[in-house]
C-alpha cells in the first residue's frame, strides 16, 4: 500500500486501518460461517451469530469514528471508502446471513 497516491494523511490511515480490520472481520466471520454448518441445525446458530458478528464489527470501527472527528472536514474519508475497503466483512456477513435464511446449507459442501 505504499505505493498509492492518497488525498490526504487521514484518508492513508483509515485505508489501512480498514483493510486490517476488513482481513481480521473477515476471515473471523468465514471461520464462523465454516463452524456453524457443522451444526445440526445451523439457521438457528447463524440468525444469533449473525447479530453478533454485526456488533462486533461495528465496535470495532469506534477508532474510526475518533480518526473521523479529529480530522479536518476538508479531509474527511468518505462513507464509501468505509464500504470499499470493508469488502471481506461484507461478504462474510452476507455468507452467515443466507446461512440463517436456509440458502447456504451444509449439503453444498459434501
Amino acid at each position: 500500500m505504499q505505493s498509492v497516491i492518497y488525498n490526504s494523511e487521514e484518508e492513508r490511515i483509515a485505508v489501512e486501518y480498514f483493510s486490517r480490520l476488513s482481513d481480521m472481520v473477515g476471515a473471523v466471520g468465514i471461520g464462523v460461517c465454516f463452524t456453524l454448518l457443522q451444526f445440526p441445525e445451523p439457521r438457528k446458530a447463524a440468525a444469533l451469530s449473525s447479530l453478533l458478528f454485526f456488533c462486533w464489527a461495528v465496535s470495532l470501527g469506534r477508532n474510526y469514528n475518533i480518526m473521523i472527528k479529529r480530522a479536518k472536514s476538508a479531509s474527511k474519508p468518505s462513507t464509501w471508502m468505509f464500504l470499499k475497503y470493508a469488502w471481506f466483512g461484507w461478504v462474510a456477513l452476507v455468507f452467515m446471513l443466507s446461512i440463517a435464511v436456509g440458502a447456504v446449507k451444509p449439503e453444498h459442501f459434501v
